[in-house]
């Protein structure tokens, strides 16, 4: 983008285009500094409620799990194209009744389909590790958050300073 207005002599020394060069390009570099400072900022002053977020992970778990019981549903015979449907199904009916304001129990759903090869206690117990559906989230985190470390061992001019903030490593 700078470059298509900084007119054809980019790579020339020409004054008349230097001007692009001398403003626009300090510029990005300021506006990356401030997003940086921005995300310091947020990661050290957010705060997490962990009471809401289980909320959360009980409201939705059925709808996550999903993915995990067509698999299951497939492993035990059942088509995949027939196994969707049915899961789908059950889970447009719990969310319409959630959005409704009344109970919906998507494992009692689907267990109670004749068609749905799983049981509640095996569906139960699929869910019953909500960490499990995170894959590999876990080992990636914390494969960053050791680069990080290791990063500002080596350069620690380089952590990130906010008004309020003493340096990057107190937010990890």
């Amino acid at each position: 983008m700078i470059s298509e207005i900084s007119g054809d002599q980019w790579n020339e020394g020409d004054v008349s285009c230097s001007v692009v060069r001398r403003v626009a390009l300090p510029g990005a570099f300021f506006a990356l500094d401030g997003i940086f400072q921005a995300f310091a900022t947020i990661l050290k002053e957010m705060k997490v409620f962990p009471g809401r977020i289980e909320l959360e992970v009980r409201q939705n778990l059925p709808f996550l799990v999903t993915t995990r019981l067509l698999t299951e549903a497939v492993k035990k015979g059942m088509g995949g194209e027939d196994a969707h449907k049915i899961i789908q199904r059950h889970s447009l009916h719990a969310a319409e009744m959630i959005n409704l304001g009344k109970e919906a129990n998507l494992f009692l759903d689907l267990a109670s389909d004749p068609d749905f090869p799983l049981s509640e206690a095996e569906i139960s117990a699929l869910a019953s590790n909500p960490l499990s559906l995170l894959g590999n989230a876990l080992v990636q985190v914390d494969r960053v958050v050791k680069r990080v470390r290791r990063l500002e061992l080596r350069k620690p001019h380089s952590s990130f300073k906010t008004s309020k903030s003493e340096g990057f490593e107190e937010i990890i």
